[in-house]
């Protein structure tokens, strides 16, 4: 999300949409419902979910708040005040995009793009980073349909052939749709001069948000949902990665109705919430109902006595949304935390849960109800959310009264990993990365460094609950666990050269599950 800065001493009107009493509740019910739904005044100032990385081996010796150990080419640790003091983040230089140990599924975010996506991103996934998935997070551009078009390129020949990446996933930000959904293009197109409001008239004639869609056909997951066939075990866990609402403004409010239901037939935040269950309960029946055929009659689920609904299995479900859910933090520097204002003299201040009720009503349905009926087989699935990934809210905080700097970008809550992966701008010079690991030497001072949030996962089991549940306890007891979470810099010039990465969470030994035989 950016905000423009009006020139000094213009007049700034701010326009509040207003919320019907509908949404209000909603929100609340949601908030209510949250772990964090509590008054104010109770919650502590800073985050106490989420800091899982605090539990490594790495940090029990080094428990020094808000102090974070740089490893630099000679091997020595330097200790230096670090800019997160939320958490305890491991910033070192590696020689090369390592895994973490026991790594089965390396996931690439992009986070909000910003016009900044070019040949050299493509050289680095594949060269050095090399996933299994990429995920796009969205605001490509405002509304450029052109940088839109280069992705879909890369999306479709990187899929089409073997080796990495097998799946590439996309959903689309507010600044794709920035003109065609806001009023400012009907301000704008008034008060700005001719070839600015011919620019405008050629974005409506053309269609621009149109045009994007139809691009990313194949790879977007706004209300939709996309399965994952890897095709290297026939045990594999089964993933679906749903999406959220496209072009989200975040928070509480409905914004731009008539947007919705031009593209997407959606009226209200309810609508919303209940479309994106919608697309993980009938993709969860397409799957199943797919695999059944391949089973003969004597693996067909039969009722029993005391269950007439059999558990099938273990499906899992990936979220990739814009803009993450409601109920994480309210303060600016949670991790879908408001901090900005809506402009000079408005008493809309920073602080407040910034999150998408109705991300976070989908989520906490499917929580609280995790066994989902298969109508074709007379039977039920559990559903596990391991992780959802979203970007929107830019790591560097507008509005910072509490000095944090940088916001949080990652929470573990109730067995779900939230990550942020916007950290804007994600191209940046080498003087940059002093912030990082201190000195740079003269000769980088031309090198560019390129961002992309890295999470990696390993294969472990269920627990001994869901498990006991199952029908076949030996065949559906694998699944994908978070085991760890950075942000990695690599130089475009010198992709095989050092590159700086920042730990952001890191998943406990003593909750690791030992990889399925």
């Amino acid at each position: 999300m950016m905000l423009t800065t009006p020139a000094h001493g213009a007049k700034v009107r701010t326009r509040v949409t207003p919320v019907d009493e509908a949404t209000r509740k909603f929100a609340r019910r949601v908030w209510a419902s949250s772990p964090k739904g509590m008054p104010l005044r109770e919650r502590p100032s800073r985050p106490s979910a989420g800091l899982g990385f605090t539990n490594s081996p790495l940090y029990l010796e080094r428990q020094v708040k808000g102090v974070a150990f740089t490893k630099h080419p000679g091997g020595s640790l330097r200790r230096e005040r670090s800019a997160r003091p939320w958490c305890r983040a491991q910033v070192s230089e590696l020689s090369g995009a390592t895994r973490a140990p026991n790594t089965v599924l390396r996931i690439a975010c992009v986070g909000d793009v910003h016009d900044q996506w070019s040949n050299q991103d493509v050289l680095l996934l594949d060269a050095v980073v090399k996933p299994d998935i990429v995920l796009f997070t969205g605001d490509y551009g405002n509304e450029n349909v052109r940088l839109v078009r280069a992705i879909a390129d890369y999306a479709a020949e990187r899929t089409s052939r073997r080796g990495s990446p097998r799946f590439i996933a996309s959903m689309f930000g507010n600044h794709d749709a920035w003109y065609t959904a806001s009023p400012r293009r009907f301000l704008r197109q008034k008060h700005a001069s001719g070839a600015f409001g011919s620019f405008l008239e050629q974005l409506e004639s053309e269609d621009s948000v149109g045009q994007q869609l139809a691009l990313l056909r194949d790879i977007d997951v706004g209300y939709r949902a996309r399965s994952l066939n890897l095709g290297r075990t026939t045990e594999e866990p089964l993933l679906t990665i749903v999406g959220g609402r496209p072009f989200s403004w975040g928070g509480p409010q409905w914004c731009y109705p008539r947007f919705y239901e031009d593209y997407f037939q959606v009226h209200s935040m309810e609508e919303s919430a209940s479309r994106i269950r919608t697309c993980v309960h009938d993709e969860i029946e397409r799957v199943w109902q797919t695999k059944a055929r391949s089973w003969s009659p004597m693996d067909h689920p039969k009722a029993t006595f005391m269950d007439e609904r059999p558990c099938l299995g273990v499906h899992q479900v990936l979220f990739l949304a814009h803009n993450g859910p409601l109920g994480l933090g309210d303060e600016p520097h949670s991790i879908c935390g408001r901090d900005f204002r809506a402009g000079p003299g408005s008493d809309f201040m920073p602080s407040g849960d910034f999150g998408c009720p109705d991300l976070a009503a989908a989520i906490q349905a499917l929580k609280d109800a995790p066994k989902i009926p298969l109508q074709c087989l007379g039977a039920t699935v559990h559903v596990d959310i391991p992780l959802c990934v979203f970007g929107h809210m830019h790591e560097r905080l507008q509005c910072d009264p509490q000095g944090y700097g940088l916001r949080q970008m990652v929470v573990e809550q109730n067995g779900t990993v939230y990550v942020n992966a916007a950290v804007v701008p994600r191209i940046r010079p080498a003087a940059a990365m002093e912030e990082l690991s201190g000195a740079v030497s003269s000769v980088e001072r031309d090198r560019r460094y390129h961002c992309f949030t890295i999470i990696d996962l390993e294969q472990g089991r269920v627990s001994a609950t869901v498990a006991a549940d199952l029908v076949r306890n030996s065949e559906y007891v694998s699944v994908y666990q978070v085991s760890r979470v950075c942000q990695m810099w690599i130089p475009a010039d010198a992709p095989h050269a050092f590159s700086y990465e920042t730990c952001l969470y890191e998943r406990a030994p003593t909750q690791v599950a030992k990889k399925t035989t």
